[in-house]
């Protein structure tokens, strides 16, 4: 009988992504995360940002944008999975020295010691987010930033309405447990192990580290003229916490 435990999914998706290392590039075309390193570069500027360690690397193509577009920029990456850092370097997309194999939830960097901290599409792979989150406002110095699914814009805004009040009513958990049967995450073969998630999941732990939070919608659109927007009409969302200097 298959393990239902954390240590089992953590396990299958390492190995996911050891095994499609190589092709990784080619399966993860994703146009809402090309818009929010738009977005973040002019936040970036914008507050003045001098460095940046992109959580989760993958094979550092985050950390490869950030670089072209603001060479001045001190960009670091951390990747758990040993075959991605491997092949961003086999890539060049990224040197030795900025991208280090470690895990989002203990970051190997002191506290307070980079500007901005963030990620691409690495917390909906997570168990348990807040974790991770904490350890970015650990390490950050003036900003957060998220960028990643919002499961409440999925779909037409009924359904994603209903999605809403279970998960304000404390009850999605276990709905999302049963719904997968009893496994709590799905796994497939474009993405590996994944987890229902939000950036609105992690709104409040972020609004209290930060002064000021902004949202930017950055996925497929519904119902883009709504009063809702981006909860209910963007699939994805950038979300940008940062405090005043």
């Amino acid at each position: 009988m298959e393990q239902k435990s954390a240590d089992t999914a953590v396990d299958k998706q390492r190995d996911y992504y050891s095994a499609t290392a190589s092709d990784y590039d080619a399966m993860h075309q994703d146009p809402e995360h090309e818009r929010a390193l738009r977005y973040l570069v002019g936040v970036l500027d914008m507050l003045d940002v001098r460095s940046v360690l992109d959580v989760g690397s993958g094979t550092g193509r985050a950390m490869e944008y950030l670089v072209k577009a603001r060479p001045s920029l001190q960009v670091s990456g951390v990747e758990p999975v040993e075959a991605l850092v491997k092949q961003a370097r086999t890539n060049g997309k990224v040197s030795a020295r900025r991208m280090v194999v470690g895990s989002g939830d203990t970051l190997p960097f002191p506290s307070a010691s980079i500007d901005c901290v963030c990620e691409f599409a690495v917390l909906h792979h997570v168990k348990d987010p807040s974790t991770v989150v904490s350890e970015m406002t650990r390490v950050a110095r003036r900003m957060v930033c998220l960028s990643d699914e919002n499961r409440f814009g999925m779909v037409g805004f009924p359904r994603n309405l209903v999605q809403y009040l279970i998960f304000k009513s404390g009850q999605w958990k276990p709905f999302y447990r049963l719904w997968t049967k009893g496994k709590g995450y799905q796994y497939c073969p474009e993405d590996g192990v994944r987890y229902s998630y939000s950036v609105y999941d992690s709104l409040e732990q972020l609004s209290a580290w930060a002064d000021r939070v902004v949202l930017f919608p950055t996925g497929t659109q519904r119902q883009s003229r709504s009063w809702a927007q981006p909860l209910f009409t963007s699939s994805h969302v950038l979300l940008c916490a940062y405090r005043d200097k």
